[in-house]
């Protein structure tokens, strides 16, 4: 307890409920995908039916934000979860421990 916990990448832990998410699962916030697979420029799942597998939940208090990033389009993956690392590094406060996944 007292560790500020982020995920950047892929969850593929269980999807089925929203209960089964990152941020209901001890993440403050999560930043990622949750299929097994996406395309690494468009961020689609591709088997099957094609959607959009890109999302940002981050909890606050009681209430969890969740949304789905499609204005991520065009740009490789690795450099999305790089430029979302470098910032929570950034904006760390250095006095309370840090737990990160970082998971492609």
């Amino acid at each position: 307890n007292g560790y500020a916990t982020h995920l950047v990448g892929k969850w593929h832990l269980g999807y089925a409920r929203w209960d089964c998410m990152p941020c209901t699962r001890g993440y403050q916030t999560a930043y990622g995908y949750t299929q097994g697979e996406i395309d690494y420029m468009s961020h689609m799942y591709v088997p099957g039916d094609m959607y959009n597998d890109f999302f940002f939940c981050e909890e606050d208090g009681d209430e969890i934000n969740w949304s789905i990033l499609p204005n991520t389009t065009q740009v490789y993956s690795g450099n999305l979860y790089t430029s979302r690392t470098k910032s929570l590094v950034e904006s760390h406060n250095p006095s309370q421990p840090l737990f990160m996944m970082y998971h492609c």
